[in-house]
């Protein structure tokens, strides 16, 4: 597989991870037309798709690591160490 086809697969799943539709099933269609998909190895048409999954994972993870970490932070210490009730707890901590 070229760049150019793998930056073509990560477009790809980039628009069509977050609609109500399957991005896996968009990937393998693209990989289809491309003519990358060789049927004697499904195998590796598996893990190209999970590899490109797994790097959407990353992204979402990073993007998002500053509200994550505060989420954990708030949770533990109204829950654990301040024992706060419900309704005194931060929203990010419920």
């Amino acid at each position: 597989m070229s760049i150019l086809e793998a930056i073509i697969l990560g477009i790809v799943q980039g628009i069509t991870e977050f609609l109500p539709i399957s991005s896996t099933a968009h990937l393998t269609i693209t990989g289809k037309i491309m003519g990358l998909i060789n049927a004697n190895k499904p195998e590796e048409w598996t893990a190209v798709i999970a590899i490109i999954q797994l790097g959407t994972l990353v992204s979402i993870l990073v993007y998002f690591a500053k509200d994550i970490y505060n989420i954990v932070i708030e949770f533990f210490r109204d829950n654990l160490i301040e024992r706060k009730g419900y309704k005194q707890q931060s929203l990010n901590s419920r």
